[in-house]
């Protein structure tokens, strides 16, 4: 298996197609972790024999707020299953607009914590 430095996980609920642009872009450089939401399944279900190597995930149905956590949280769990260093959490209809090498570098020798807030 191919060692990747950065994670992505994403949570997709509405545009099949923006979804696989994003799968095409990323999944050669990133580990993909995709939940997608119960009620859109069959819509994506395609997804899974074109990008074999991208964990796709349909648990539950996401209405908002709680259970979009829930959802980000299990792909996280999914995803402690390999070795990074950085994770990224995106929608499905998000698109880096930045080259993923350019990210790759971004990060190299970078040693802040994005997640963290301060006044």
């Amino acid at each position: 298996m191919i060692k990747r430095s950065h994670c992505v996980v994403i949570t997709a609920y509405k545009d099949v197609n923006m979804l696989r642009c994003l799968l095409k872009t990323l999944h050669d450089k990133m580990l993909c972790y995709v939940h997608v939401d119960q009620r859109s399944w069959d819509a994506f279900r395609c997804l899974e024999a074109e990008f074999p190597d991208v964990n796709i995930q349909s648990h539950d149905k996401v209405v908002g707020g709680v259970e979009h956590l829930k959802a980000i949280l299990e792909m996280l769990e999914l995803s402690c299953e390999q070795e990074y260093k950085y994770v990224h959490i995106i929608s499905g209809e998000d698109f880096p607009v930045k080259s993923i090498e350019n990210i790759e570098a971004f990060f190299e020798d970078n040693t802040h914590i994005y997640i963290l807030i301060t006044s």
